[in-house]
């Protein structure tokens, strides 16, 4: 086992863990399901990576994990086995992970498909416990007729200070914070933060990335300030984010994640057109008591 494998053996881990992903039963959230887009994401994210071989050279599990500091959290990613015995390829590749974490970390968090049984019940027997459900949900343009909306603008430099506040009161506690949602957009030049001003300030924003290689956009995140929600900021934002990824040739659909309890939002997607796709489960372990 190693987190420092070479960059073909990146690539055969990411072949390795496509057609896992594919499956509900072995799908877990942190990634796609395209081996070209799992490398990218993989290597994004600086992800350390632990392995299992047989003997005879062929992988039985890859695990992955990054940590991110602001937060105090890691974020697992995985495990996928394909080993005869699930569980003890597991275990051996979360404690190579669980001795060389931070030993400041707070938390550990892992998402898995809901029907994904190995995962619910090796989180479980390590003392995971439910943060929340998610849905991830995919949006595929049909006929329908995507126009940018005009009073919607890219995000400004001046801008910065009051998106992240907004951010931060949508999405408190979780990846990524203000900060880290405008260091993610300078990493690639497919990705855009726009805005909508109403009343002469920043109403909401929409955080959108597309993979051009993968042909798929993302609605990473929309807030909405409270002030003014109800006024159809959300499907606003929506629509023109929508617009702009649809934009691209490349771009054959869009996919989101929701939380389960979010009513409001799911409502949004689902009135503008999108379909779920599968239910996710979030669980988190408490670290804190190694400090």
């Amino acid at each position: 086992m190693t987190s420092e494998p070479t960059p073909a053996e990146r690539r055969e881990f990411a072949e390795f863990i496509a057609p896992l992903q594919q499956e509900p039963r072995s799908n877990m959230a942190m990634v796609g399901y395209d081996p070209v887009g799992i490398a990218k994401e993989l290597e994004e994210f600086e992800t350390k990576l632990f392995f299992d071989r047989a003997s005879d050279g062929a992988l039985l599990g890859v695990i992955g994990f990054d940590y991110d500091e602001p937060l105090g959290r890691g974020y697992l990613y995985g495990p996928w086995v394909v080993a005869d015995d699930w569980n003890e390829c597991a275990a051996r590749l979360i404690d190579v992970v669980m001795a060389q974490t931070p030993s400041e970390m707070k938390a550990m968090e892992t998402a898995f498909n809901k029907v994904n049984a190995d995962a619910e019940r090796f989180a479980a027997e390590r003392g995971f416990e439910l943060v929340r459900d998610h849905f991830t949900m995919t949006f595929e343009p049909k006929d329908r007729v995507l126009v940018p909306d005009p009073d919607i603008r890219d995000v400004q430099d001046s801008d910065r200070q009051r998106v992240m506040e907004i951010h931060e009161r949508c999405f408190e506690g979780v990846w990524p914070t203000g900060a880290q949602l405008f260091e993610q957009l300078e990493k690639a030049p497919d990705r855009k933060i726009f805005v909508l001003e109403l009343d002469g300030q920043i109403a909401g924003y929409h955080y959108a990335t597309v993979d051009r290689e993968v042909g798929e956009g993302f609605v990473d995140n929309i807030g909405v300030d409270e002030t003014f929600r109800g006024r159809g900021v959300a499907t606003r934002l929506l629509s023109h984010g929508l617009a702009w990824m649809f934009g691209f040739d490349e771009i054959k659909r869009i996919e989101l994640s929701v939380r389960e309890e979010n009513q409001a939002a799911l409502k949004v997607y689902e009135k503008a057109g999108f379909e779920r796709l599968r239910a996710l489960r979030q669980m988190r372990l408490d670290t804190s008591a190694r400090l």
